[in-house]
C-alpha cells in the first residue's frame, strides 16, 4: 500500500504525493500552477513569501507578471471558500506578497487517505462530474493538430456537436493535457481563448477574437502584445483599451481608410509575429453565436498563405451552423479546399457511459443493465447524463451504501421520477434552490451568459456583497454557475456552466419581469461603464427589451458606427438596420429625424463596406439621409453639418464609380461648400481630394492638382504626382512618388502604399519603361491578391500589368489580363476605369497587327468618354486613332485609299495635339506632336514637321530620359 502524506488545515487537506486537494471527503479540482502554489504556501504557514519568491519558484523559466500570481490566488480563494477583506488562510500583505495564516498538520494515509475518502471519491450530489471518457481519438487529432502548427502549417479544427455533447470539456482536457512531461516542449505555448455569445440583437464585431487577444496579454504577456500590435495591428489598439490607450480610432467616413481585408491582414500579422518564436492555441467557443466579421477573419486567416504556428479551434453546434448562412458556407469551402478539419462529437455509446459509471462510481453495484438505460434514456449526451445522475441521487434512488454505489429502487420508479427533456430536469434542479436563490439565477439570466454580482443586484434591488455571497456559495456547488476571471481581471464575475441553464432560467421570468429586468441592468451599464462605446449593441438589446426605444435606436447607431470603424459592414448593415426598423414606430420629431438620417448615413456605409461603392441601395439609403437633412430646422442644420457632409460624400462616391460625371461634380461642390461653411479640415480634404479626382478624370489637370495640393489625404499626393506627369514634369512625378512610398512603408500603411505603387507604375507606364511599369504593377498586383483587396483595385492594377507583360513578350497573358479587367469594370459598372484600360488594350491591339480590333477598342473607349465626361484619355486615343490608320495606310493599294487615310489620319492626330493643348498636359502633347511630325514626313513636309516638334521638344526642362523625348530627340535629327 502507498503511503500519502497530507497538510491539513481546517477542513482542507493536502496531498502531497497526488497533487490533490481535499475539503473532507470532496475531492476539489485545482489548476496545476494553482495548486502549486497553495503546496508553497501551506508548506510554511505564518512566513510571508513575497511576490518576486513566488513567481520565481512556481513560474520557473517563464516570464509572467504578477496578473498571474493574483489569478492564482483568487482561484484557492474560490476553492477555499476563503476572502481576501476577512482572510481565514491565505493573508494578503500590501505590495509585498502573501502569508497562509491558518494552522497546519501534517498526516499519512494510505492510497488515497482515510476510508471517508474512498467511500466518497465521486462528487456529492448534485455536482457535476468532469470526467472525460469516450473521446481518446478526438483527443489524439487536436494534439496531431499542435504538432502540425508547430511545425508551421496553420491548422483549423471545427469542434462540431450538439449542445451538451462535451465540446468545451474536450478543449479542456486538450489544454489539460500540455502539461504532461511528453508534451513538454507545448508547455510554454501561447493560449488565447474567445467566447461567443447568444445575444438578442448583434453582437459586436470582433468580440471573441478581441477577448482571445486581452487574455494572451493578461497571462503576462502585456508588454510583448502591446509591442506586437503597435506595430502590426495599429487599427486594433483602439479595440483593446485595457491593453493600451496608445492608438486613436480611425474616422468611420473616410474613404481612403483601411477596409475590413486590412483589418483582418493587420491582426494575421500580429498573430504570425507573436507565434514566430512558439506556438499558440486559439479557441473560439461556440462559433455559431459568433459575429459576421469574426468568421470573416477565420475563413482569411484559414486561406492566408505562408507559415504560422497557430492552431485555431473553434467549436459549434449542427443545428445552428445549419441556420447560420455565412459559417455554413465558410465551412463548406473551407473543407472543399481541404483548408480545415472537422471533428465532430459524437453521443457516447454505452460502453462509454459504462466507463463512465465505473470513473465517477468506484466499486459500484449497479446492474448490469444500468449503463444501457442511461445511454437510452439520454442519448448519449454528457450533459444529459450527469443530470439525469444527478437526479437520481437528489431522489435518493443512486445512493451510497457500505462503500458501494447502489440503487435503492428499480428503474421504472426511476423513470417515472426523472423528467423526459433536459430543460424540465434544470427546471427540476431550481426548485431545490431557495426562493432568494432562484430569483438571483432568473435574473442572471437577463444579463447574459456571463454576469455581475453587482449588476444582479441592481436588477433585484438587493446588496452587491450579500449578492456575491450567494453567487459564491452556488459557484462553489458547479451546478449552475461557476466563476469566471479573465486575463488576470481582478473583479469576479460569474457565468453559467451551460448557455442551456441560462436559456433555460431566462424563460421562466414572466415577460413583464423581463422588461423591466432588462431596463434595469441597462441603467445599470449606463451609470457603472465608463467606455459607453464598448457596449453600444448590449446596451441597445436591454435598452430594446426595456421598452425604451428612443434610447435603443440611439445606442443602435453607436453600436453601428463602431462596426464601421471596425469595417465589419455585415455587423454594421444588421446593426443599422435594426435602429431604422425600431425609429419607424417612433413619433416624428426634430431628434428622430436627425438619428434618422445618422441610420441611414450608415446604413450606406455599410452598404459601400460590404457590396461595394457602386450597390443601388448605398444611394438610397444617403438620398434618403439627404432629404431628411432638409427636414430639421435651419439651426439644427448649421449645427449638423457633418452628418449632411457624410450623405453627400457617399452619393458622391456612387456617382464616381459608376462615371456620372454631371451628377458626381455637383455633390463633390456641394461637399466643398458644406466643408468650408464648417471649416472643418478632415472635410476639407477629402473635398479636395473629390474634386480633384473629377477634374483629372475630366481632363483638367492643372485645377486638379491643385485641389490634390490642398488636401492632407494620402490618395490626394498620389494623385497629385500622376497629374505631374500629364502636365510635363515626368522626373518630379517619380520623386514625389518615392517619397510617399518611403512614408507609407514605413507607416506600414498597406492601402495608401498599394495606392503609391499602382500610382507609379502608370507613371513608368507613361513613361514607356517597360521592365519597371512590370515590376511595380506586379509588386501591387501580389500585394492586392494577398491582402483579398477588391476587384475594382485589381482592375486597374491587372490592366497595367498585362500592358507590361504583352510588351514584354507574354501576349497572351496580357491580353487575357486586361480582358480580365474590362470584364470586371463591365460587370461592377466601373466605367471610369473603362476608357484607360481600353487605350492599353488598343495600343497593345496595335502593336500585334490587329488593326480593326484596335481601333474598335478607340471607339468603344471614345464613346464611353464622350457619355461619361471621364476625358482624361480623349488626347491619346486621338492619337491611337492616327496610329492605326497609318498602319492601315500601308495596306492600302491605291493612292486614292492611301490619300483619304493619310487626310484622316492627320486629322486625329491634329485633334490629338488641339485636345493635350486644351487639357493643358504637355506630355499627351509631345507624344502626338511625335506621331504627327511622323505622318509630315511621310508627306514630305519635313520642315513642318521639324518646326513643330522642336517647338514642343524645347518646352521640356526635365524627363530627357523618358522614352518619348529619347524619340522625339532621334526624330528631330532626322528633319534636319
Amino acid at each position: 500500500m502507498t503511503t500519502h502524506r497530507h497538510i491539513c488545515f481546517g477542513e482542507f487537506s493536502l496531498d502531497v504525493e497526488s497533487e490533490l486537494l481535499w475539503k473532507g471527503p470532496e475531492r476539489i479540482r485545482l489548476r496545476p500552477k494553482t495548486y502549486a502554489l497553495l503546496l508553497m504556501l501551506a508548506k510554511q504557514p505564518k512566513r510571508l513569501m513575497t511576490k518576486r519568491e513566488l513567481l520565481s519558484e512556481i513560474w520557473k523559466g517563464s516570464h509572467v507578471g504578477e496578473e498571474a500570481l493574483n489569478h492564482c490566488v483568487a482561484e484557492i480563494r474560490q476553492a477555499l471558500n476563503d476572502s481576501a477583506k476577512y482572510p481565514k488562510f491565505i493573508e494578503t500583505v500590501s505590495c509585498r506578497g502573501f502569508c497562509f495564516i491558518a494552522e497546519t498538520d501534517e498526516q499519512y494515509f494510505e492510497e488515497f487517505g482515510p476510508k471517508a475518502l474512498i467511500e466518497t471519491s465521486a462528487r456529492k450530489p448534485g455536482v457535476l462530474n468532469q470526467q472525460l471518457v469516450g473521446r481518446a481519438t478526438e483527443l489524439a487529432q487536436l494534439q496531431n493538430g499542435l504538432k502540425e502548427a508547430a511545425a508551421g502549417t496553420r491548422q483549423t479544427i471545427f469542434i462540431s456537436g450538439n449542445e451538451g455533447v462535451g465540446k468545451t470539456r474536450l478543449v479542456d482536457a486538450f489544454i489539460e493535457s500540455l502539461k504532461d512531461k511528453s508534451n513538454e516542449k507545448y508547455q510554454n505555448g501561447l493560449i488565447a481563448r474567445g467566447q461567443c455569445v447568444i445575444s438578442h440583437g448583434p453582437n459586436e464585431s470582433y468580440m471573441p477574437l478581441i477577448e482571445a487577444i486581452i487574455g494572451i496579454s493578461g497571462s503576462g504577456n502585456r508588454n510583448r502584445t502591446a509591442s506586437v500590435l503597435r506595430r502590426h495591428a495599429p487599427l486594433w489598439l483602439p479595440l483593446m483599451p485595457k491593453l493600451t490607450q496608445a492608438a486613436k480610432k480611425p474616422t468611420s467616413w473616410s474613404a481612403t481608410g483601411s477596409n475590413q481585408e486590412h483589418m483582418m491582414r493587420e491582426i494575421a500579422e500580429a498573430l504570425e509575429v507573436l507565434t514566430c518564436e512558439k506556438p499558440m492555441i486559439l479557441i473560439l467557443e461556440d462559433l455559431h453565436w459568433s459575429d459576421y466579421s469574426t468568421l470573416e477573419f477565420i475563413s482569411y486567416w484559414t486561406q492566408r498563405k505562408g507559415l504560422s504556428k497557430l492552431l485555431l479551434i473553434a467549436t459549434c453546434r449542427p443545428q445552428e451552423t445549419s441556420s447560420n448562412d455565412r459559417l455554413k458556407s465558410m465551412k463548406e469551402e473551407l473543407q472543399a479546399r481541404q483548408l480545415c478539419k472537422d471533428l465532430p462529437i459524437p453521443p457516447l455509446d454505452e460502453s462509454e457511459v459504462a466507463e463512465y459509471l465505473r470513473s465517477c462510481y468506484p466499486s459500484h453495484k449497479l446492474p448490469n443493465h444500468f449503463a444501457a438505460w442511461i445511454r437510452e434514456r439520454t442519448s448519449g449526451n454528457p450533459l444529459f447524463m450527469i443530470n439525469v445522475l444527478s437526479q437520481l441521487m437528489a431522489q435518493n434512488i443512486l445512493v451510497l451504501r457500505n462503500s458501494r454505489w447502489v440503487l435503492e429502487d428499480n428503474l421504472k420508479t426511476a423513470a417515472k421520477l426523472v423528467p423526459p427533456t433536459i430543460q424540465q430536469i434544470i427546471e427540476r434542479q431550481l426548485l431545490r434552490c431557495t426562493v432568494e436563490e432562484q430569483e438571483l439565477l432568473k435574473a442572471a439570466s437577463v444579463e447574459g451568459v456571463e454576469f455581475s454580482a453587482t449588476g444582479v443586484a441592481s436588477i433585484i434591488g438587493g446588496k452587491p456583497g450579500v449578492v456575491a455571497a450567494a453567487f459564491q456559495s452556488l459557484a462553489g456547488q458547479n451546478q449552475f454557475i461557476q466563476v469566471a476571471i479573465y486575463g488576470g481581471a481582478r473583479t469576479i464575475s460569474y457565468k453559467f456552466v451551460h448557455s442551456l441553464y441560462q436559456q433555460t432560467f431566462y424563460q421562466l421570468l414572466s415577460e413583464k419581469v423581463r422588461v423591466q429586468y432588462h431596463r434595469k441592468i441597462a441603467e445599470y451599464l449606463r451609470r457603472t461603464k465608463s467606455d459607453q462605446d464598448d457596449l453600444a449593441s448590449l446596451l441597445a438589446m436591454h435598452m430594446d427589451r426595456g421598452g425604451n426605444p428612443s434610447k435603443a435606436v440611439q445606442y443602435y447607431l453607436n453600436a453601428a458606427e463602431k462596426a464601421i470603424s471596425r469595417y465589419a459592414g455585415h455587423d454594421a448593415l444588421e446593426l443599422a438596420g435594426q435602429g431604422l426598423q425600431l425609429i419607424s414606430n417612433m413619433p416624428e420629431s426634430a431628434d428622430r429625424i436627425e438619428l434618422e438620417v445618422q441610420l441611414q448615413n450608415c446604413l450606406g456605409n455599410a452598404v459601400i463596406l460590404s457590396r461595394g461603392m457602386g450597390d443601388k441601395e448605398a444611394k438610397l439609403a444617403f438620398s434618403t439621409a439627404r432629404f431628411l437633412f432638409r427636414k430639421l430646422s435651419a439651426r439644427k442644420q448649421s449645427a449638423k453639418r457633418s452628418i449632411l457632409y457624410r450623405a453627400l460624400y457617399g452619393l458622391w462616391s456612387y456617382h464616381w464609380i459608376h462615371a456620372e460625371y454631371a451628377a458626381a461634380l455637383d455633390f463633390a461642390e456641394r461637399m466643398m461648400h458644406v466643408a468650408e461653411m464648417d471649416r472643418n479640415p478632415a472635410m476639407l480634404d477629402h473635398a479636395h481630394y473629390a474634386l480633384g479626382w473629377l477634374l483629372m478624370d475630366h481632363g483638367e489637370f492643372a485645377p486638379a492638382l491643385k485641389h490634390f495640393r490642398r488636401s492632407n489625404n494620402a490618395y490626394s499626393h498620389s494623385l497629385a504626382a500622376l497629374a505631374l506627369w500629364y502636365i510635363g514634369y515626368p522626373d518630379r512625378a517619380l520623386a514625389s512618388l518615392e517619397k510617399i512610398l518611403l512614408r507609407d512603408c514605413e507607416a506600414e500603411d498597406l492601402k495608401n502604399s498599394l495606392f503609391a505603387r499602382l500610382l507609379k507604375a502608370r507613371v513608368h507606364l507613361e513613361r514607356r519603361d517597360i521592365q519597371k511599369t512590370f515590376e511595380h504593377a506586379k509588386t501591387a498586383f501580389d500585394l492586392a491578391v494577398e491582402h483579398n483587396f477588391g476587384e475594382p483595385w485589381l482592375a486597374h492594377i491587372r490592366s497595367l500589368y498585362g500592358w507590361a507583360l504583352a510588351k514584354k513578350g507574354q501576349t497572351e497573358n496580357g491580353f487575357e489580363q486586361i480582358r480580365c479587367a474590362l470584364e470586371v469594370i463591365r460587370s461592377y459598372g466601373a466605367s471610369g476605369l473603362k476608357p484607360l484600360v481600353l487605350t492599353l488594350y488598343s495600343d497593345l491591339l496595335l502593336n500585334g497587327g490587329q488593326i480593326d480590333e484596335g481601333l474598335k477598342a478607340v471607339g468603344e473607349a471614345l464613346d464611353v468618354a464622350g457619355s461619361t465626361g471621364i476625358n482624361h484619355m480623349d488626347a491619346e486615343l486621338h492619337r491611337l486613332h492616327g496610329e492605326c490608320l497609318l498602319q492601315k495606310m500601308s495596306l492600302e493599294k491605291t493612292q486614292d485609299s492611301k490619300d483619304l487615310q493619310l487626310a484622316e489620319m492627320t486629322y486625329y492626330l491634329e485633334t490629338a495635339i488641339l485636345i493635350a493643348r486644351k487639357q493643358g498636359t504637355k506630355s499627351l502633347e509631345l507624344r502626338a506632336t511625335i506621331s504627327l511630325a511622323k505622318c509630315l514626313q511621310k508627306l514630305g513636309r519635313s520642315k513642318e514637321a521639324h518646326r513643330r516638334l522642336k517647338q514642343i521638344y524645347s518646352w521640356f526642362k526635365e524627363g530627357h530620359e523618358t522614352a518619348d523625348f529619347r524619340e522625339a530627340h532621334i526624330l528631330l535629327q532626322k528633319l534636319r
